[in-house]
């Protein structure tokens, strides 16, 4: 696969703290392709120690980089790379060897550290790299056989092969008035609604047989071309649907969501279009705007005003790399143009609405396989009072549990999270995060939680740091295939 890199010494620090170990690990991305946010060299920082490169050579694999885009907030691996291919900056040093990832990791924190640093042969030339999927990919999922599709290729958009692009099929499918795009093989698009289960067959999943003959992975789409901006673009893979929201790349509009992105038109591609988006959300709240990635020429730039016209005041206006920036409004309305420059590769944000005053937070769920949850809000790392989480099971597992769970204003969901039953395979269980099946444990009755059953893994954050206890401990039906 070839890749034409401009490097920009310009490192980009998305940091998060790792949770339930005595370590504090924090993951970034450094340098990156027009340093776009979502795509770099991989590196941890443990304890505030110095940061340090994640080796490419053993086990750097789609489960491990999909781990470190769910951490960063992202929904999924697009690409992973093995050899500095963001270039040779940064720290020299490794901090991490070889990691293994299972599909339940929402972070590094959830993985095993196989050997440390000091028995590592890795130099700076084989840095571990991941490129991410971008805010708006709503996820991977199974296609099925023939007259089990999903998308029945007779539904195909007529998009020719080498004009086939992730903002081309996303583009296509919003004048056509359909909420989602999907993309498939490389070279298919396909649109949908939002009732649309393209979740039926389940997540795909890195390590499992897809129809019994697909391995995960990412096809380049046809239509890319290397004189784009050089976001390197994938549309599916075989037997896999790529799904976005086409709110992607939308030039303009009002909107009301409690958080939500913003693109400039034809994202990942060159900028299009001269856009207003005028944010509005509830009285009590105020709104903050981040802006990390931003190129336009002289003539074209980024005005944000504190209100809801072109009259409010100016709270930021920038052009280029270095404008990056997290901007709040004062009050519930934000007015935000984008000027026109089709030789530039435009802005992206993201914004959240923040009530004025401490409101209760309901945790996230974690991920389990053949369980798919669809939100009533983007906002899924935090959820507030009201809203609210529906479950579905992919086809051959059965649900058990309440198929809707809301936010309550105490910030516990109104019951326990579900869960979904193989029937082929009643006897396998799975434990929650950090803890491992007590091999002691036996029963032939089904079993749905437990205190009893499931012991502390020793598996290590980092240099022999053991992980702590958690204060719960459940036993889950376990949901492999």
């Amino acid at each position: 696969m070839s890749r034409v890199l401009s490097f920009v010494f310009n490192l980009l620090t998305i940091m998060l703290l790792f949770t339930g170990s005595n370590c504090e690990v924090d993951v970034r991305l450094s340098g990156g392709t027009y340093t776009w946010p979502f795509e770099g060299n991989v590196e941890i920082r443990i304890d505030n120690g110095d940061w340090g490169l994640v080796c490419g050579l053993y086990n750097w694999d789609w489960m491990e980089a999909r781990t470190v885009c769910k951490q960063l907030g992202f929904v999924e691996a697009m690409w992973l790379w093995h050899s500095a291919d963001f270039g040779n900056y940064g720290p020299t040093e490794v901090n991490v060897c070889n990691i293994s990832c299972d599909s339940s990791a929402q972070s590094l924190d959830d993985c095993e550290i196989l050997s440390d640093y000091t028995s590592c042969a890795c130099s700076v030339t084989d840095r571990a790299g991941v490129s991410c999927y971008f805010p708006g990919f709503r996820g991977r999922f199974k296609e099925g056989l023939a007259a089990e599709r999903i998308f029945p290729n007779s539904s195909k958009e007529d998009i020719p092969t080498d004009e086939l692009t992730i903002p081309e099929c996303i583009g296509t499918c919003r004048e056509n008035g359909k909420a989602i795009a999907a993309l498939y093989g490389g070279n298919e698009c396909y649109c949908g609604d939002d009732d649309t289960d393209y979740d039926r067959y389940g997540e795909a999943i890195p390590g499992e047989l897809i129809n019994g003959m697909d391995v995960y992975g990412t096809e380049q789409c046809s239509g890319y071309t290397e004189s784009d901006p050089n976001l390197l673009q994938g549309c599916g893979g075989n037997y896999q649907l790529d799904i976005y929201d086409t709110k992607v790349g939308e030039c303009g509009g009002n909107l009301t969501d409690r958080c939500g992105y913003i693109y400039s038109p034809n994202f990942p591609g060159y900028n299009e279009g001269y856009c207003i988006w005028i944010i509005t959300t509830k009285e009590d709240h105020i709104i903050e705007l981040d802006i990390p990635y931003i190129v336009y020429s002289f003539s074209g730039g980024l005005d944000v005003r504190d209100g809801d016209n072109s009259a409010a005041p100016l709270i930021y206006s920038g052009t280029n790399v270095g404008d990056e920036d997290k901007v709040n409004s004062s009050s519930n309305k934000l007015w935000i143009e984008s000027n026109e420059n089709i030789e530039d590769s435009g802005v992206f944000m993201t914004y959240i609405s923040i009530p004025v005053s401490d409101v209760a937070v309901c945790t996230k769920p974690n991920s389990m396989p053949n369980r798919v949850m669809r939100s009533s809000t983007s906002c899924t790392e935090n959820y507030y009072p009201g809203d609210y989480i529906t479950f579905t099971c992919a086809q051959g597992y059965e649900l058990t549990g309440e198929s809707v769970i809301t936010c309550l204003s105490d910030g516990h969901w109104s019951c326990e999270f579900p869960v979904c039953e193989d029937t082929n395979n009643p006897e396998l269980y799975y434990c929650a995060q950090n803890y491992q099946l007590d091999t002691t444990f036996e029963t032939t009755e089904p079993i749905l939680s437990t205190t009893e059953s499931c012991v502390l893994s020793t598996t290590s954050c980092a240099q022999g740091v053991t992980v702590a206890a958690v204060v719960s401990v459940t036993l889950y039906r376990v949901l492999m295939e």
